[in-house]
């Protein structure tokens, strides 16, 4: 079955889970974000609190899913995009041949020097970005949020 390990470092708690098909691990690397969506699973306090994990304790935490094996990270938050080490950290990942799926609500990817500095500097062919649409009609796709 499935396994869930938590991690807490220096408070901050990070999700393991390790699949039977594949080996995939989940890391939240902050809890700021750019919206209030109804169904986050981050907490008010946690959002509050606005912890930003530092790079070097994310580079130990992918460090140990490197030992265990894992081949893929999805990275969730809060918001991943508001991390200011977010490249960094992806080129990190990917520096190690891993895949990473990113969890993201697309609001900065709206913004050009965002947008153009990412494309240029993360290998797009081992990355996949996962974003929510909650309705085709605006108002309730923003209603959500």
């Amino acid at each position: 079955g499935r396994v869930l390990y938590t991690l807490k470092d220096q408070g901050f708690l990070y999700l393991f889970r390790r699949l039977i098909m594949a080996d995939t691990a989940y890391l939240a690397i902050l809890y700021l974000c750019n919206e209030k969506c109804e169904f986050c699973p981050c907490s008010k306090d946690e959002k509050k609190e606005g912890l930003i994990t530092p790079f070097e304790e994310i580079k130990d935490v992918v460090d140990i899913f490197i030992e265990k094996g894992i081949k893929e990270i999805v990275i969730s938050g809060g918001e991943p995009t508001l991390h200011p080490q977010l490249i960094n950290i992806l080129n990190y990942i990917q520096k190690h041949n891993m895949k990473i799926v990113l969890l993201s609500n697309g609001e900065m990817f709206a913004s050009e020097k965002f947008l153009n500095r990412f494309a240029t500097t993360v290998n797009m062919s081992e990355l996949t970005v996962i974003t929510t649409l909650h309705s085709h009609i605006e108002s309730k796709h923003e209603a959500a949020n």
